[in-house]
């Protein structure tokens, strides 16, 4: 009897032990016929009720001397980044040194007061301000080359007319969220650099995130390349000091992943304020994060909370799931723009979801 229950119990771990196997050699093909399409080059994780089941790098992060993308590779995230600025304001509104309510004006004076007055914090963060994105002005193509200062900078756009009236409609804003930077600078005393490396990426050990400096010697640093047909070169330089707040991370998928255990834990915040921002606002955008409700086939609800970023050559997909606590980010350094479906297939994968 203590033979047949001793057998049972071997064979019961092996059939776990395959089934979660099975699934990474899932992903791991997937991946694969990604990555020879040429529709990713870069470094993929993905974990399973908080624990890592795949990670990976695909292609090089330098082309010219064939270094290969490996898991602690550095990306640039793009506006994965707003995310991390919107729990810094989160951070600092449970600290009682803002609220939602307040205007625009009350942290950056020098800002034209009728608009000012009007626009609030939950504006900014939720993409309801109204303000046009600076990324379409026509200067931007001078100002990409060029270190700017962020106070320098806003006025560039902060004179144009609103494009709807504050919290009538929402409309995605790079805009807003570089505002938000200059407010936390102005709260704090500190930079935005500063202010993100003691509250976020020392607390959490995140090693190897930082905010982009063009000219710093960076260990295992993905370049950009970007595609024209089935060409790869090298992408043109930008100077990231223009998407500031909005834009200007760079991280690991390992870092990442320790930012997601942060989030869903109540590291940072508590948890009434992870549910602030995973409020929908005119049904698709919370506070740093889009939210996608999914109804697997099982018929079991689903919480996809997370963003998409784009910056000279990278792409960055990071997508989180709250009830189970899972996880898909994908950094790349090609500029492919199919992230999403590759998050979808993953999906399915782990979820057998829709």
């Amino acid at each position: 009897m203590k033979f047949k229950l001793s057998f049972l119990i071997i064979v019961l771990a092996s059939t776990i032990s395959l089934q979660a196997q099975t699934k990474r050699e899932q992903i791991d093909s997937l991946l694969r016929c990604y990555y020879t399409d040429g529709k990713l080059n870069g470094s993929v994780l993905v974990s399973e009720n908080g624990k890592i089941i795949y990670k990976n790098g695909f292609g090089y992060a330098n082309f010219e001397w064939k270094i290969k993308n490996e898991p602690d590779t550095k990306f640039k995230i793009g506006s994965c980044t707003k995310q991390f600025t919107a729990v810094l304001i989160m951070m600092l509104i449970e600290e009682g040194k803002m609220s939602f309510n307040d205007y625009i004006s009350k942290y950056i004076s020098e800002y034209p007061i009728e608009k000012g007055n009007k626009i609030t914090i939950h504006n900014l963060l939720s993409h309801t301000s109204g303000i046009p994105e600076y990324v379409n002005l026509p200067q931007m193509e001078s100002l990409s080359f060029k270190d700017n200062k962020p106070d320098d900078f806003i006025k560039n756009f902060w004179d144009l007319e609103l494009e709807f009236e504050p919290g009538t409609q929402l409309k995605y804003s790079n805009s807003g969220y570089f505002l938000l930077g200059i407010i936390i600078e102005n709260i704090t005393g500190k930079s935005y650099k500063q202010v993100i490396t003691e509250k976020i990426f020392k607390p959490l050990a995140m090693s190897n995130s930082g905010v982009v400096n063009e000219i710093e010697i960076l260990e295992k640093k993905a370049y950009a390349y970007t595609k024209e047909g089935d060409t790869l070169k090298v992408a043109p330089f930008i100077d990231a000091s223009g998407a500031f707040s909005a834009g200007y991370i760079y991280s690991t998928v390992e870092d990442l992943f320790k930012w997601q255990l942060a989030l869903q834990s109540n590291t940072l915040l508590k948890k009434e304020s992870l549910d602030k921002m995973l409020t929908l606002n005119f049904s698709r955008y919370g506070y740093g994060f889009g939210i996608i409700n999914l109804v697997m086939k099982n018929e079991e609800n689903k919480t996809l909370y997370g963003h998409e970023g784009m910056i000279n050559g990278f792409r960055s997909l990071i997508h989180f799931f709250r009830e189970d606590n899972s996880s898909i980010i994908i950094l790349d350094n090609n500029q492919n723009n199919g992230l999403y479906v590759i998050s979808k297939d993953i999906r399915n994968i782990l979820f057998d979801g829709k």
